[in-house]
This record gives structure tokens, C-alpha cells and sequence, in this order.
């Protein structure tokens, strides 16, 4: 028996998702033609809220604003982006193992669960996972089975 369950997040642990984000970010900000950091900058932003990140970067808590500059992004991520994720080096390896020592493994995710699963199954993860967690777009988290 193998009690353990293993829980992953997905970008900066399983994948490196810098090109795709700080790429979006840019378009996002050049198409407001908004100043647009450096991407070391942008990268630096890689985790938190999108929200709070584009109203810190914009300098503003125009909520029309920044809901716009949201959706620029998700557009482009949602077409482009997210395929620009790439395994880091050893992943496969270590979920080779982990399947042999634990019960379960599962994503859980502060990314948007559409685009989180869409990431697992492009590259070849979904077998090492019983299931991929993450919030709605809207930020709303979603349940877990019972």
C-alpha cells in the first residue's frame, strides 16, 4: 500500500514558463503603449496575481485598465503562451519515480486550471497525474471531487 499523495505546482517547478509569460506581458503592456520593463523585470512578476501585477505595472488602479490589459494577455497566452512552457530538465525522471513511491500525484496550481491542464497535456505530463487543481479565469478556485 502507498499512502503517500504528491502535490506539484506546475510553473517554476515542473516547467519553466518565463517566454511565454514575460512575452505576453509585453504585449499586453505594448499594445496599451505602456512603458514595458526590462523581462528580467517581468519575470519577476511570475507567481503573484495577474491583477495586482498589471496594476503595479501600469502604475494604476483603473479597474478598466487593468481588466483590459488582463485580457490582452490571457488572449495572447491563451493562443501562444502557454505552449512556450518547456519541462525543466529531470522532471520526467523524478515523476518516474515519485509514481513508484507514492499513490497519487497531482498539480495544484495557482495557474488558471483551462490553461494548467491544456500545459499538462501538450507536454506529455498527464500520465504521472490523477488530476490537475487550479483556480476558474475568474479567480474562483474549483472543487475537489468528494
Amino acid at each position: 500500500m502507498k499512502p503517500l499523495v504528491l502535490l506539484f505546482d506546475l510553473d517554476g517547478t515542473l516547467t519553466d514558463p518565463r517566454p511565454g509569460i514575460v512575452r505576453c506581458m509585453k504585449h499586453a503592456l505594448d499594445t496599451l503603449r505602456a512603458p514595458c520593463p526590462s523581462d528580467d523585470v517581468l519575470a519577476s512578476f511570475i507567481g503573484p496575481p495577474l491583477r495586482e501585477t498589471f496594476a503595479t505595472l501600469l502604475e494604476t488602479s483603473n479597474r478598466s485598465l487593468v481588466e483590459r490589459a488582463l485580457a490582452l494577455y490571457r488572449e495572447e497566452y491563451g493562443d501562444t503562451g502557454l505552449f512556450e512552457n518547456r519541462i525543466y530538465a529531470g522532471v520526467g525522471q523524478m515523476l518516474d519515480e515519485a509514481r513508484g513511491a507514492a499513490s497519487a500525484a497531482f498539480v495544484a496550481t495557482l495557474k488558471p486550471k483551462l490553461y494548467a491542464d491544456r500545459i499538462v497535456r501538450r507536454l506529455g505530463l498527464e500520465p504521472y497525474f490523477a488530476g490537475v487543481y487550479g483556480p476558474e479565469l475568474e479567480g474562483r478556485l474549483g472543487r475537489l471531487p468528494a
